[in-house]
């Protein structure tokens, strides 16, 4: 069976890089590494797209330290775009084809905004819905903001926090909005006086790893020295309740449509299997699900059919059960079909002394050709 892992994690960043923003851009960059790392560490696939300017720049492990050029795929990807006071929401839908080759068909969506003020222009229902749009893994994403949380205009509320008041431009509303929309993480960016960067990106590191599922894609695991017909293997979804659903084959993504199935990364030479999304939202959707079983079923040898007959018919045995699997023993049978029987044949004490004479008789020298595999009597393996 393939072993069941963590979905990965698709995270976007998008940076305000507006002059008020010097102070909490270094608090980004201090602080990344942190949350990424108890990402990995969790045992989560991560892979991290930051959209800003070159005030921003990461060093290692998550990015290559080498500034402007940071970027360290396939981990990691600095888009290079400068993202004004308003337009965060924009400029992630904009650089889409920049950054869309980072992002998984299974991979959990999680998206970062930074800013001291509001967005305008597209508006939290826009971004929503032409987010959603762009493919089945994008539709449950979660929406994470760093933003100012209370009017500014409140009289009241700024003179208890002249600081946190001059620091925010303004209440990010169309952030919380979408915090609110796909139950993200929301933190102040400024609060009693003081901004909690560290606190606040390990909170976002854990709502991460909490909300991550199974992922939708199995490693194949080595055959055991079989050769596995790849034509002839089963694939069930174990919903956790003892529920077992037989999953149907497609070719491909494209074939998956709607279906509840599953397909190989490569038709001809396999080494992954992967759920269709709808598969993949039924297995994500469920806390219990196990994820899948694979089966497979080796192929025929008959050069490793006739070794058994043949060694079998050597040692003078009718029990090669300790010589080979019952993987290989059933597939022999196959091959025996008909033709065997389930005791040995003794010959009789006639039969026995015929054929001494004959071996011990003067013959003409005779031509032997190979014969197909002789019929032996063997006994299947306990």
């Amino acid at each position: 069976m393939a072993e069941n892992k963590k979905q990965p994690a698709d995270i976007i960043f998008a940076i305000d890089n507006s002059g008020s923003m010097d102070f909490e851009e270094g608090q980004v960059q201090q602080n990344m590494n942190t949350f990424s790392t108890k990402i990995i560490q969790s045992g989560i696939d991560a892979h991290v797209v930051l959209i800003s300017n070159d005030n921003i720049c990461i060093a290692k492990p998550l990015g290559s330290g080498s500034c402007p050029t940071d970027t360290n795929l396939p981990t990691y990807l600095h888009v290079q775009q400068g993202v004004g006071s308003n337009d965060a929401l924009a400029k992630i839908l904009s650089t889409y084809d920049m950054w869309k080759d980072m992002m998984r068909p299974d991979g959990a969506k999680h998206v970062v905004v930074v800013s001291d003020d509001n967005a305008s222009g597209v508006n939290a229902n826009a971004f929503d819905s032409m987010f959603k749009a762009l493919g089945p893994s994008y539709v449950d994403y979660q929406f994470h903001a760093i933003v100012g949380t209370w009017d500014v205009g409140d009289v009241l509320k700024c003179a208890a926090d002249p600081v946190c008041c001059a620091t925010i431009a303004d209440e990010g509303k169309e952030y919380k909005s979408l915090v609110a929309k796909t139950g993200g993480v929301l933190g102040p960016l400024c609060e009693g006086g003081k901004q909690k960067f560290d606190e606040l990106f390990t909170k976002l590191s854990t709502e991460v790893i909490q909300e991550a599922t199974i992922a939708c894609e199995w490693t194949i695991p080595e055959p055991m020295g079989m050769d596995i017909d790849f034509g002839k293997v089963n694939v069930d979804y174990l919903d956790g309740k003892g529920g077992v659903q037989v999953v149907p084959k497609v070719m491909d993504m494209a074939s998956c449509g709607n279906l509840e199935a599953w397909y190989y990364d490569d038709p001809m030479m396999p080494t992954k299997i992967y759920a269709c999304p709808a598969l993949c939202m039924k297995i994500q959707g469920n806390p219990d699900a196990k994820g899948v079983r694979g089966e497979g079923h080796p192929k025929p040898s008959r050069f490793t059919v006739w070794w058994a007959i043949i060694h079998s018919s050597l040692v003078g045995t009718t029990s090669t059960s300790i010589l080979l699997s019952r993987a290989w023993m059933r597939v022999a049978c196959r091959w025996l079909a008909a033709g065997y029987r389930l005791r040995p044949v003794q010959p009789s004490h006639s039969a026995m002394r015929a054929r001494t004479g004959a071996a011990c008789s003067p013959m003409p020298p005779v031509k032997a050709m190979a014969s197909s595999p002789p019929i032996a009597a063997i006994r299947l393996p306990a």
